[in-house]
């Protein structure tokens, strides 16, 4: 069997990449392959036909060796060789590293990528074989399918796609500032091109286990493109896993056959344990099609203050700050298991918010006694504590605060949110349990809301309109649950929270 069956993106052919793969020093197992799939795009696949299984084998199906692997550290290698035959390409790479500050490992990668673009694009001729494999997995990532957010993308008022535009602003500083240090560098890379970079490095990086201590067992994580491995797709439950030779560095993509029944099949790993709809979203570009342990951060804040007005009986409460000052989550996760949708409180203090008798104080600020008393005023003025907490209040999702300065209880006192409970006489089980039925209204209230306007959102076909289908069933399925079994369930992550 060839080692691939139809011409993956980023090659001229079938020929070209097994050559590649070849090149690149990457071993793989004769039964595997590359062909299309049906999770999308590319997959790796495993067929046992002339194959015989052994009791308890655990098959090694890709050897990726550490010299192909692309890290913060190998690419700093490969830079370091790179000085020593092309001082004029490595300074290309060393100009755009130096000037641009960078935040995550993934955006070094991105720097790295970017720079070897630069190079390709120059003309240069890279010696070294591992920078010439490295030039033509540029290809790769030109063509990956991607999820690449237009300008004037409408996120329809959702938090997670709000995150997504905000991911885009980010990666438009950094490539203006690249812009800044690097001579006609738009016309070299125009920001399209590199913003499919940008989610094609997101969507395809994996965090590699990296031993700390040869002789103990503790470990970090790199983040790190690995070619080839990275056409396996995605599975919350797989038949498949990588692990690093301890010995040079080697990532290999390991199976028990003990555990697939069927004679062929595709090859799956689990990119993240959390199956969490905006955790894929935003750093893999898609939503797995898995109903099981399905997380939807599901938000209040728009209809928080109408919805709570209306339930407490309160008139223009602005429940959506004391939220902020008392450090409560608008957010709460839906989790669907197939048919069933339950609320996670376990780790949210939604309830508190229900407590009678909070009040947003409007007249916080003016309170500057109780201000100089803060800790922080041998760093800063009275007045710059004031404008910094100011700004938390109109800008942030929390207001981080010494005193809880913009919520009182009854008109008199400043709440102290680690012991609300205490302080408002709500420490008991029937009292929780009142404020977690009224919170399960709340959600249930808001959810009827937010199906009215799905309704009449139009979305583009693709991911988005899939997203907001899959926001769509879960509220549906929430909103036909029995409200005091979604009590009972709230109730019971609350005891295992605790």
């Amino acid at each position: 069997m060839g080692i691939c069956k139809v011409k993956p993106s980023g090659f001229e052919s079938v020929d070209e990449f097994e050559k590649w793969v070849q090149a690149s020093g990457i071993r793989v197992h004769p039964n595997v392959c590359v062909d299309e799939s049906s999770l999308g795009g590319f997959g790796l696949f495993f067929d046992t036909k002339d194959y015989e299984k052994e009791q308890d084998e655990i098959v090694d199906l890709v050897r990726i060796p550490s010299s192909s692997l692309y890290s913060y550290e190998s690419l700093l290698e490969k830079m370091a060789k790179l000085r020593k035959t092309d001082v004029k390409s490595s300074s290309i790479l060393s100009r755009i590293l130096e000037r641009c500050p960078v935040k995550s490992e993934t955006e070094i990668i991105l720097c790295y990528i970017t720079g070897f673009h630069l190079i390709k694009e120059s003309g240069t001729t890279l010696e070294d074989p591992d920078l010439q494999n490295l030039l033509q997995y540029l290809e790769v990532l030109k063509s990956t399918d991607v999820l690449c957010i237009p300008d004037n993308f409408d996120d329809h008022g959702e938090e997670s796609l709000r995150t997504m535009k905000l991911i885009r602003t980010n990666f438009e500083e950094l490539y203006q500032e690249i812009s800044s240090v690097m001579k006609d560098f738009e016309s070299k890379l125009p920001f399209d091109l590199f913003y499919q970079y940008t989610q094609a490095i997101r969507s395809r990086v994996l965090e590699i286990p990296k031993e700390i201590n040869q002789d103990e067992e503790d470990f970090t994580t790199d983040t790190t493109l690995v070619p080839f491995l990275d056409f396996a797709n995605h599975a919350a439950k797989p038949n498949s896993y990588f692990d690093v030779d301890r010995h040079n560095g080697d990532v290999i993509l390991k199976l028990d056959l003990n555990e697939v029944k069927e004679d062929a099949f595709e090859i799956t790993i689990c990119y993240h344990l959390e199956n969490s709809v905006n955790s894929f979203l935003n750093c893999y570009g898609f939503i797995p099609y898995d109903e099981e342990n399905q997380v939807f951060p599901f938000s209040l804040s728009p209809y928080v203050n109408e919805l709570l007005n209306k339930m407490k009986n309160t008139t223009n409460e602005r429940y959506d700050l004391i939220s902020k000052w008392m450090l409560i989550d608008l957010n709460v996760n839906l989790i669907r298991n197939n048919n069933h949708v339950t609320i996670d409180f376990a780790s949210s203090t939604l309830p508190y918010l229900l407590i009678d008798g909070l009040n947003h104080y409007k007249e916080w600020s003016q309170e500057t006694d109780d201000i100089a008393q803060f800790d922080q005023t041998a760093e800063a003025s009275v007045e710059e504590i004031i404008a910094n907490l100011q700004d938390q209040e109109k800008n942030n999702k929390f207001v981080y605060s010494e005193e809880c300065l913009g919520v009182t209880y009854l008109k008199e006192q400043y709440v102290d949110p680690s012991l609300i409970l205490e302080q408002t006489g709500n420490d008991n089980e029937q009292s929780l349990e009142k404020l977690t039925a009224l919170a399960v209204e709340l959600i249930l209230e808001a959810s009827k809301l937010k199906l009215l306007q799905l309704e009449q959102v139009k979305a583009d076909p693709g991911i988005i309109q899939h997203y907001f289908q899959v926001e769509l069933q879960l509220l549906t399925l929430l909103l036909d649950q029995n409200s005091q079994k979604l009590l009972e369930d709230a109730m019971t992550s609350l005891c295992v929270s605790d």
